[in-house]
């Protein structure tokens, strides 16, 4: 198709120093980390490639991540830890984004709209597309991921969404919508 992305950079912050990704997440530092994504994003656009900016929003760990309850007040996740990717997004035009597999508070992240769709895309103006983290079907839902926002799922055990989107006008307008963002 003449694109090519890579899975990167990973602007999560270093919430703790036993973090499992801390090695390629940039800093403690909500903005130096977005000023340093913004200029990754934009050099790897500048050599033809889509930068997708992982993983949204607050992985703090590797061990056991699918599924892990992260816990923190709204203050606290739009001040510190959506700020890297909302410069990384404003000021170096990221057109790509992949999700993350832990909860915050009690939802998977990937299935929350207020957060994929109200902050990223309503709030920020992001028109790009998002992918899943590597899909595992038994902490993580595809239906619930294309209502809340998410537009591929990376997988390969087979799920699908279920009759029920496909079926529903709902879910073929949430369908139609990952296609837009995805071309």
């Amino acid at each position: 198709m003449g694109y090519q992305g890579l899975y990167s950079p990973g602007v999560n912050l270093h919430r703790s120093p036993f973090g499992g990704r801390n090695f390629e997440y940039y800093s403690e530092d909500p903005r130096l980390s977005g000023v340093m994504a913004a200029a990754t994003v934009t050099g790897y656009r500048d050599g033809g490639v889509y930068a997708h900016l992982k993983h949204f929003a607050v992985n703090e760990q590797e061990t056991n991540r699918q599924g892990v309850a992260t816990w923190l007040n709204e203050q606290a996740l739009r001040e510190l830890y959506l700020r890297p990717f909302e410069i990384a997004i404003k000021d170096g035009d990221a057109q790509a984004l992949m999700g993350s597999y832990n909860r915050i508070g009690a939802r998977w992240s990937g299935g929350v709209a207020e957060l994929n769709v109200g902050v990223l895309r309503d709030e920020w103006g992001f028109d790009g597309h998002v992918v899943t983290d590597f899909f595992f079907s038994n902490t993580m839902n595809v239906d619930q991921a294309i209502a809340a926002g998410m537009d591929l799922i990376e997988s390969n055990t087979g799920d699908y969404p279920h009759e029920e989107t496909l079926e529903s006008t709902d879910g073929l307008i949430a369908l139609r919508l990952s296609a837009r963002h995805v071309l």
